[in-house]
């Protein structure tokens, strides 16, 4: 199911039926909804946008890929894995003409393909989020010189508390949340386990057991992916070069921005599939994933260890749109900090983008982490994501019920 660029169509519904219960006769304080039970709630899981992090350096990320068309400009993120197929979200696959724009910093260079073919993996579930997968097929293959990120096989890789990298072309702009950003931002995000993840909660909100073993989770203070980001890569860098580069999860769902913990899809639980549909799909004859076999196997993993990894230091933004956490998260292994605790506040549409020029740059990978330590921060925002306002609209109704 594709997800919609604007305000939730749920807060229109849970807005009229609350209202409607204040007609409603006095129930019985013991009809009682659980929110567990409202699976559709996780149908509205948004796009998302990088938030507390840096500038990219040029060329560093020629992979990944801005997916726009046309009234729109950039709606998603993914990543190239052969010369003419990109990876990305299950939820980022639409009708109508889309193009990939491959190998630029910013939303306006790079070059230009025409998507021709789309497909959603087999067990995709638009309500659950359940493998949000997708492969975009290439018109014609890039005529860069792009390193493809290796693949990763290996479902307990990341573990906890490793660092892991999320970029994305998302917006930047906390007041109107129409600005994509202009330059291709990165940040890094801790890994936590999926127990901790379901077990996160602010105030009356949480996941709930919505995520599942094919996902992963992140949280790291002030920091996350958010609108516009979505199908983007997440990746863990054991080494300096794009080559080193190691594609663990696809941007997928989040409530709120670095709110609750965000939540990727996890590339090793569609291996099989990712592969199988890339070599069925590429026109590729030299070069594409299947030639080069360049899939991370355990001796590489072995290698790749959180301790191997020299991520810049952790950004924050320099101001703020909400308060200061004041409480601590339920947490069965609790972050370094809080979860915010004010609510974060709603998001509007993206305004289109210019046409698209053609640039490529080469980089010195030896300066990749001191150039990325020179990088302002931006300015860290929250959004309020239609799974949030869906539970606190259900909580209402529930509180209702039982004062009426």
């Amino acid at each position: 199911m594709e997800r919609t660029l604007g305000p939730c169509p749920l807060t229109a519904f849970f807005s009229f039926f609350s209202a409607l219960l204040l007609t409603v006769p006095v129930v019985s304080s013991d009809l009682v909804m659980n929110v567990e039970d409202i699976s559709s709630i996780s149908t509205f899981a948004e796009d998302s946008r990088i938030i507390g992090g840096w500038e990219a350096q040029v060329g560093r990320y020629m992979y990944a890929v801005s997916l726009q068309s046309y009234g729109i400009g950039h709606f998603c993120g993914g990543t190239l894995i052969a010369k003419d197929v990109v990876i990305t979200a299950a939820h980022c696959v639409r009708d109508g003409s889309v193009t990939a724009v491959i190998g630029g910093n910013t939303v306006d260079e790079g070059e230009k393909i025409n998507v021709i073919k789309s497909v959603t993996h087999d067990n995709y579930n638009s309500i659950t989020d359940g493998y949000d997968v997708g492969l975009l097929i290439l018109e014609s293959s890039t005529t860069l010189d792009i390193t493809f990120p290796v693949l990763n096989i290996d479902n307990d890789y990341p573990s906890a508390g490793a660092t892991t990298y999320a970029m994305g072309w998302g917006d930047t702009d906390v007041t109107t949340y129409e600005k994509v950003s202009d330059w291709l931002m990165v940040v890094d995000l801790e890994v936590i386990t999926n127990e901790d993840c379901n077990a996160a909660e602010e105030g009356d909100v949480s996941y709930r057991n919505w995520v599942t073993d094919d996902m992963m989770c992140t949280y790291s203070e002030n920091r996350d992916a958010c609108q516009g980001d979505s199908g983007g890569p997440l990746i863990v860098r054991p080494g300096g070069g794009a080559e080193y580069d190691i594609l663990v999860g696809l941007v997928s769902w989040g409530v709120g921005c670095a709110y609750l913990p965000g939540v990727f899809s996890r590339v090793s639980m569609s291996y099989d599939w990712i592969l199988n549909t890339t070599c069925a799909e590429s026109k590729d004859p030299t070069g594409s994933l299947c030639e080069l076999n360049r899939i991370s196997g355990s001796d590489n993993l072995q290698t790749s260890s959180s301790t191997a990894m020299s991520p810049p230091p952790k950004f924050f933004p320099t101001s703020l749109p909400i308060e200061q956490p004041t409480s601590t998260p339920s947490l069965s292994s609790e972050p370094t900090s809080g979860y915010p605790s004010s609510e974060p506040p709603p998001r509007s549409q993206k305004a289109a983008k210019p046409e698209i020029s053609t640039l490529q740059e080469d980089v010195d990978d030896s300066v990749i982490l001191e150039e990325e330590e020179s990088k302002a921060p931006i300015n860290s925002s929250l959004r309020l994501s239609c799974k949030f306002v869906a539970v606190v609209a259900v909580s209402g109704m529930i509180s209702m019920y039982v004062m009426l």
